[in-house]
C-alpha cells in the first residue's frame, strides 16, 4: 500500500517532480482519475499534462487556505475538550460632540474570552486562494506575506466580545482611550469584567465620579493637546487656588461648557466596540495550509480525518483530510518563504486554469 500522505507531500514540496514520477504513473494506470491525490496535487499533475478543466483547479484552489488563529491561545498539552482562553482585540470609534463640534474618540480594546467548548473557532479567521485570487490583484499578494497579512484580516467577522449574561463564553473587557481628535492619548481606561466594572488609568488631577462607573475623556487631554485640538476657549475659568479637592474639568474647560456630556459609560463603549475592528497579533504568523482535502475546513478541524486514517483507507485521498503542509507567513516579512516561492508560478497556472479551463 502506497503511503498517500509522504507522496502528497513530497510532491508539493518539489512540483518540479510532477512531469513522469514513477510511483504517480502507476498508481494513475489503475485509477486515471487521481483519486489518490488531494486536489491541489491532482490539479498540479493535471496542468503538467495539458488537461487541467476549470473545475478542477477551482476546486484545488478552494482547498488550499490562508488561517489566522492568532487570537487564540492553545497551549501545547492542551486537548479537546479543555478550557481555551481567546484575546480579541478591536479598535472602536466615539464621536463626542463639545463646543459644537464632532471629536473622534479613538478606542484600542482588548477581551479576554473563555471558551468550554468549540464556539471558540468562532474567532478563526480563514479564507481560501480561490477567494484570494478571485480578488484584484490576488496574486500579486502571494509575493509578500505581509500583503497576505493585511488581506486576510479583512476577511475577520464582526467582533464578538460581550461582558453580560451568563452564557458561553465569559467574557471581560478593557476599554482603552487612545486617541481624541488625531491626537494620541494614554488612557483612561474602563474594564467591564463579569460583573463587575472598574476604571484604570485615571487623572488623577480631576475629580472622579462617586459610582465609578464611567469616565470622561476632557481628563485624558493636556493643556497643549486641547489648544492643538481647539477646545481650549477664551472664556475658560481661570485656575482656582490650591484645594483639597481636585477641580472636576481641566482649567481649559470653561464654566457654560456642556462638560457633563463627556462622560462616557460601559454601555456606550460596548455598543461602539460591538461596531469596531477586529484587529490580530501581528507577532504571530498567519498560516497557509496545503494538500488537504475537499471538504476540510480550518474551523471544523476536530470533525476531520486522520493521516491514520488515511493510511488506512485505502489509494483515494479522503475529502475531509487535515493538511499535511503548513506554511507560515511572517507578518512583517518582505519576501515570502522558499516553500512559498516555489509554488507561486504553479499557482499562477492554477489561476489562469480555473478562469480559462486550460491547463500548461
Amino acid at each position: 500500500m502506497p503511503d498517500l500522505v509522504a507522496l502528497n507531500a513530497e510532491l508539493l514540496r518539489d512540483p518540479d517532480a510532477i512531469p513522469g514520477h514513477p510511483l504517480v504513473r502507476s498508481l494513475a494506470q489503475r485509477d486515471p482519475d487521481l483519486g489518490f491525490l488531494c486536489p491541489l496535487v491532482r490539479a498540479l499533475v493535471e496542468i503538467e499534462n495539458g488537461s487541467c478543466a476549470a473545475a478542477t483547479a477551482q476546486a484545488a484552489l478552494a482547498t488550499s487556505w490562508l488561517v489566522d488563529d492568532s487570537a487564540i491561545n492553545r497551549p501545547e498539552d492542551w486537548e479537546a475538550g479543555d478550557n481555551l482562553e481567546v484575546v480579541e482585540i478591536v479598535e472602536h470609534q466615539i464621536s463626542a460632540d463639545f463646543l459644537g463640534t464632532s471629536i473622534p474618540l479613538r478606542f484600542l480594546s482588548e477581551a479576554d474570552l473563555l471558551y468550554c467548548s468549540e464556539e471558540y473557532k468562532d474567532h478563526v479567521t480563514a479564507a481560501t486562494l480561490a477567494d484570494l485570487l478571485i480578488q484584484k490583484d490576488g496574486l500579486a499578494l502571494l509575493k509578500t506575506p505581509n500583503a497576505l497579512v493585511d488581506w486576510l484580516i479583512k476577511q475577520a467577522g464582526d467582533p464578538m466580545g460581550e461582558p453580560e449574561g451568563e452564557d458561553e463564553p465569559l467574557c471581560s473587557i478593557r476599554y482603552q482611550l487612545a486617541g481624541i481628535g488625531g491626537v494620541d492619548v494614554a488612557g483612561p481606561a474602563l474594564v467591564n469584567g463579569y460583573h463587575e466594572i472598574s476604571l484604570e488609568d485615571l487623572n488623577e488631577d480631576y475629580q472622579q465620579r462617586p459610582d465609578d462607573e464611567a469616565f470622561c475623556w476632557l481628563h485624558a487631554l493636556t493643556n497643549s493637546q486641547a489648544e492643538q485640538l481647539g477646545l481650549s476657549t477664551a472664556s475658560a475659568a481661570p485656575g482656582s487656588p490650591e484645594s483639597d479637592t481636585p477641580p472636576p474639568y481641566p482649567s481649559w474647560v470653561a464654566q457654560d461648557d456642556d462638560a457633563e456630556a463627556c462622560w462616557l459609560t460601559a454601555d456606550q463603549l460596548q455598543q461602539s466596540y460591538a461596531l469596531g475592528r477586529r484587529l490580530r497579533n501581528r507577532e504571530r504568523p498567519i498560516r497557509l495550509e496545503l494538500v488537504c482535502g475537499l471538504d476540510w475546513d480550518p474551523r471544523h478541524d476536530s470533525e476531520q480525518f486522520t493521516e491514520g486514517e488515511l493510511e488506512a483507507g485505502g489509494v483515494t485521498f479522503p475529502d475531509g483530510h487535515r493538511p499535511l503542509i503548513n506554511i507560515a507567513l511572517d507578518p512583517e516579512a518582505g519576501t515570502a518563504p522558499d516553500e512559498l516561492r516555489r509554488l507561486r508560478s504553479y499557482l499562477e497556472k492554477l489561476a489562469q486554469a480555473a478562469s480559462t479551463g486550460r491547463g500548461g
